[in-house]
């Protein structure tokens, strides 16, 4: 006659099997669920790059506010800036034209 399968002879002979496959699903959930090792490097890289983008963004914003400051009080500095932007030349000067 045939023994029916008990569970606890089950767990006894596959013991291993269960105990790797159980540190192997913990594994797969903490590196690559959705609050995984995987998920918080990238996270943390995406700050980093930010932080970074922020960084250049003001030293930006402080340049264009320093020009902008210096354009509305210093009237040579204007002078200048529009005839580099717009080539334009006063009266009575000549103009010269570089050609490559």
């Amino acid at each position: 006659m045939r023994r029916k399968p008990n569970i606890k002879s089950y767990l006894k002979r596959h013991r291993r099997i269960l105990v790797i496959l159980g540190i192997a699903l913990l594994a797969y959930i903490f590196i690559f669920g959705g609050h995984g090792l995987t998920r918080i490097l990238i996270l943390k890289k995406n700050i980093r790059d930010t932080e970074k983008q922020t960084t250049i963004s003001s030293a930006i914003r402080e340049t264009l506010i320093s020009d902008k400051h210096r354009l509305e009080s210093d009237k040579v500095y204007l002078e200048r800036v529009i005839r580099e932007t717009f080539g334009m030349i006063k009266e009575g000067e000549k103009c010269t034209l570089k050609v490559k």
